[in-house]
Parts: C-alpha cells; sequence; structure tokens
C-alpha cells in the first residue's frame, strides 16, 4: 500500500521531471546563436560518455542558529549524450563536515559548446530511514586538457523548503 509520503514524493519526481523537460526545451529554443561562431578557436570535443570527480563544498544558511553551514563535498559523476546537446547524468555526492549527507541525482543536461546547464530530480539521505526529495539546478564550463576535461560547477538543490547551495570543480575524461 502506497503511503501519503510515498505518493507526494512520486507527484514531486513527475513535477520535477516534467519542469526539467521544459527547462531544456525551453534552453534549446531560446539558444539562436551560431555554435561554430561562439567558439571560434575554443573547440569543445563531443564524447558520448564522460566520467568525473568532483571535489568543492556544499553550503546552507542555517535558520535556527544563524550562521551558515558548510561541508567539503566528494563525488563522482557519469553522463551519457543522446547528442551534442542533450544527455543525463548520474551523480553520487557525499558532504562531510557540519553537513554530513549524501545525495544522488538525475538531471537532465543541455549543452551549448563548452556551457552546460542541467536541471533534475534526487534523493537526499541523511541518514538510513530518513530521505528527502531534491531537486539541482547547476551550471558548468568545461575546459578541454587533451583526454581530460576540467569543469567548475555551481548549483543549487532545492530540498525540504531548503536551498543548499554548492560549487567546485569536476575533473573528467571523455569516451
Amino acid at each position: 500500500m502506497r503511503t501519503t509520503r510515498t505518493m507526494l514524493a512520486a507527484g514531486q519526481l513527475r513535477f520535477s521531471l516534467g519542469i526539467a523537460l521544459v527547462l531544456m526545451l525551453s534552453a534549446a529554443s531560446l539558444a539562436e546563436e551560431d555554435h561554430e561562431s561562439a567558439n571560434e578557436g575554443h573547440e569543445h570535443v563531443f564524447h558520448k560518455n564522460v566520467i568525473g570527480g568532483f571535489v568543492g563544498f556544499t553550503g546552507e544558511d542555517n535558520r535556527s542558529g544563524g550562521g551558515r553551514e558548510r561541508a567539503f563535498t566528494l563525488g563522482i559523476e557519469y553522463e551519457r549524450r543522446f547528442s551534442e546537446q542533450f544527455g543525463v547524468l548520474v551523480a553520487v555526492e557525499r558532504a562531510f563536515g557540519d553537513l554530513d549527507f549524501t545525495v544522488v541525482t538525475v538531471p537532465l543536461v543541455y549543452h551549448r559548446g563548452p556551457w552546460a546547464f542541467s536541471a533534475g530530480p534526487g534523493v537526499e539521505f541523511l541518514d538510513q530511514e530518513d530521505n528527502e526529495f531534491v531537486f539541482r539546478i547547476a551550471g558548468i564550463r568545461s575546459f578541454d586538457r587533451g583526454r581530460y576535461e576540467l569543469a567548475p560547477k555551481v548549483g543549487l538543490d532545492f530540498v525540504a523548503g531548503e536551498v543548499v547551495f554548492f560549487a567546485g570543480l569536476v575533473v573528467g575524461t571523455g569516451f
């Protein structure tokens, strides 16, 4: 039997996937600029698969005690590209420190040359029994360095009425 919480989470997931799809399609229709002219002299290599490690920090306002909580964050991510413009990402990140949680997200990704924007659902695992729905948006700028890619990444997680900020560097390789 489905509980109210399970039905609510399923509804949030469907809503988030719909929002992610609308964002991706809107970004594609608004991107009128020619890809080649926007990146003259800065050729970005297309790979169907990219795997990388994330190193950064996560921050959240502590509304009850004032101040800000921060955490060192490590993660791993894999992206499968369907075309030069669209892909899906699976990311697992662990925050250590003031904040202590693991987040798993599966956003859709829209690429425009070396720039990428992602949006999609996920789950934040606080402990073995307490999980929260997450909706993530992020921006990425990739720099190709031979067979490796360096990509500064910033974004927001919307979870349980809170906004969690994260920023860091993804070091990856395409194949």
